[in-house]
């Protein structure tokens, strides 16, 4: 009686892909879940092992996320041709005209989680930056400058736990305001360690 009209190596494939569709059919439906236990001392310790049959998994709060501040595109074209990203490049003389200039990341009175006090700020201006007439764009925190650059993405660093305030400029390489946001206001969140 033959078994298998196949090769042997073909037979020795079909059973190496069998057994791939069914750890990974496995893996796929596998989740993992996370289990805290409380032993006679009060430790906590967390597992992805439950140690009772009965034990619910422990429901996590939900990652926060950030929209990347420009693609990894925008930033290679804004620093191979000096070009703008996104709207039409100001053709006017002094190449001072901007229509407008907004903070889009974060919004106005929004809480942000930042234990080690770095948040990410993105703005739009129109038009785009003119980066051939050496304008840059320039965050304020508090009134003060914080920070300049020639692409509309910034990650604000070093910011104490509270409220403070954000505005975006658009300066000349002069130091001369050509654009001013309208300024909003956010409020840090930071782990506090009090001490009694």
């Amino acid at each position: 009686m033959k078994i298998s009209t196949l090769p042997n190596n073909k037979v020795a494939l079909a059973v190496q892909f069998t057994l791939i569709l069914i750890a990974g059919t496995w893996f796929t439906h596998s989740e993992a879940a996370i289990y805290k236990q409380v032993d006679e001392q009060g430790n906590i310790t967390y597992s992805d092992v439950a140690t009772k049959k009965d034990e619910a998994p422990v429901s996590l709060p939900k990652v926060m996320t950030f929209k990347p501040l420009v693609t990894p595109q925008q930033i290679q074209q804004i620093r191979s041709n000096n070009e703008p990203v996104k709207g039409e490049p100001d053709n006017s003389p002094t190449g001072s005209r901007y229509s407008s200039l907004q903070i889009d990341q974060p919004s106005n009175d929004q809480a942000i989680r930042a234990n080690g006090g770095i948040f990410p700020v993105q703005l739009t201006s129109n038009p785009t930056l003119n980066a051939n007439a050496k304008h840059r764009y320039v965050v304020l925190v508090d009134g003060k400058v914080h920070q300049s650059s020639t692409i509309p993405g910034f990650e604000i660093t070093n910011i104490a736990r509270g409220t403070h305030t954000l505005t975006a400029q658009i300066h000349d390489d002069s130091g001369k305001i050509l654009a001013n946001s309208s300024t909003i206001t956010v409020h840090v969140l930071r782990v506090s360690i009090l001490r009694p």
